[in-house]
């Protein structure tokens, strides 16, 4: 009774700095514009444009506070292979500009993470998701174009995005960063549940079956997170494997479950398999390396030009347009073949063994103003279980998030830092 006490006791955090203060609104704006709020910013250049200007003149203010930067070498194969597609790609302008809209985007992916702590990002990726809500609640009441749903559509709410899956995804990305840091105070507090219901708002009115099927794993996987000291735990011998099994049949209980509930195709994930079918078939001959980066599929953020693989799609399937892969992999694989779609993988891969690292290596007094471990792991099972359906990693936001996370995942540790501290601190001598 008493450890329960002292922890609804315990003191506030300290508050933001003043560069915490301003990337947290900063990463907001962020968020909203790398959302792709086509019924507000018709155009993505737009959106993107409006992204730098507010990375770049967030650290311009923050320069007395800038550390050394650390690249985000998870993600530097992916875009190699962007470029080196300019020797086989069936459009060398096409490749070339969409290349250049995603080296713009890991920039500014790169600006945050060198100019702001983690707690600052959970901050301002959780208002940047109530952003979104408001917005869209807004283009809703103002009638702005393809903010409703379709007559013939469930949901009650499109977005900003226009289209209540991707407002569903870019929900459950805020809803990610939000329980990876929960504050306390008696301000901080209030604020932080206020904006997760707002958030939980979103996700009921965008009706997304997907998107109530990942905001659960990942509230699972915020409790699992939040044990108190990560060094003593000892991990039983089959404890890993009883997780692992739990939370497959907790995920696939919940999608069967939702699936009742809201009257959807579990079984073909509402013709998903059907569209990947068509994509295996189309690629056929391009499987290794693919057609070339961006000449694909028409995204929303780049078009790419009529080409055979799209039109083989399309002819293929047969029950509506198709304007991309519906899975981060399946997206890739039409463009950058088996080999995209390793190093996109691979990026994955690596930003989920050193959020692991972080999030063990960091110790529990430190856990609360350093909350890059559980902020990694959580954010990135949004984009993993969200990339199932959706090109997560190939979405403006997405491609955004992961470029971020592998530049957090990539900083020295909590132990790291006190133990080099520690060793700064002794006589020369003693060092050697």
């Amino acid at each position: 009774m008493t450890g329960i006490w002292q922890r609804l006791r315990r003191p506030p955090e300290p508050p933001l700095s003043v560069p915490g203060v301003v990337w947290t609104l900063a990463v907001a704006a962020l968020f909203f514009h790398l959302s792709n709020p086509l019924t507000m910013v018709p155009f993505f250049g737009d959106s993107l444009h409006r992204s730098i200007i507010v990375a770049v003149g967030a650290t311009v203010l923050t320069l007395p506070w800038l550390r050394l930067p650390r690249l985000p070498w998870a993600v530097l194969p992916a875009i190699a292979l962007m470029y080196a597609s300019l020797g086989w790609t069936i459009s060398w302008d096409v490749t070339w500009g969409v290349s250049q809209v995603y080296v713009k985007v890991a920039l500014v992916a790169w600006l945050c993470t060198w100019s702001t702590d983690a707690r600052s990002l959970t901050h301002g990726l959780h208002l940047g998701g109530v952003v979104v809500v408001v917005t869209s609640v807004y283009a809703f009441w103002a009638g702005l174009p393809f903010a409703d749903v379709p007559a013939d559509a469930t949901g009650f709410l499109a977005g900003v995005g226009a289209n209540r899956n991707i407002l569903g995804y870019t929900l459950v990305l805020a809803w990610a960063a939000a329980l990876a840091h929960v504050p306390h105070g008696r301000v901080a507090r209030p604020a932080w549940t206020l904006g997760v219901a707002t958030i939980a708002l979103g996700l009921f009115l965008a009706q997304s079956a997907t998107a109530f099927v990942v905001a659960a794993l990942v509230a699972g996987l915020a409790l699992a997170l939040a044990r108190r000291d990560p060094l003593s735990v000892r991990l039983g011998t089959h404890r890993p494997l009883v997780l692992a099994a739990g939370g497959g049949a907790a995920a696939l209980a919940a999608l069967l479950a939702t699936g009742v509930l809201l009257g959807r195709d579990v079984a073909s994930l509402s013709g998903r398999t059907q569209i990947w079918a068509a994509i295996w078939d189309a690629t056929y001959g391009q499987r290794l390396l693919g057609q070339g980066w961006g000449t694909t599929w028409p995204h929303a953020w780049v078009q790419a030009p009529p080409n055979p693989v799209f039109e083989y799609v399309n002819a293929n399937y047969g029950a509506g347009v198709v304007a991309h892969g519906h899975a981060s992999l399946m997206d890739v694989m039409p463009d950058l073949g088996f080999a995209g779609m390793a190093a996109f993988a691979l990026a994955h891969v690596v930003v989920a063994v050193l959020g692991v690292h972080r999030w063990w290596r960091t110790p529990s007094e430190t856990a609360r103003r350093d909350p890059t471990g559980r902020l990694v792991l959580l954010v990135l099972l949004g984009l993993v279980a969200y990339g199932a359906t959706e090109p997560l990693a190939t979405t403006p936001l997405g491609w955004f998030l992961l470029v971020v996370l592998a530049g957090l995942a990539g900083r020295p540790t909590c132990a790291d830092d006190e133990a080099g501290r520690s060793l700064a601190a002794r006589p020369r001598h003693v060092q050697r």
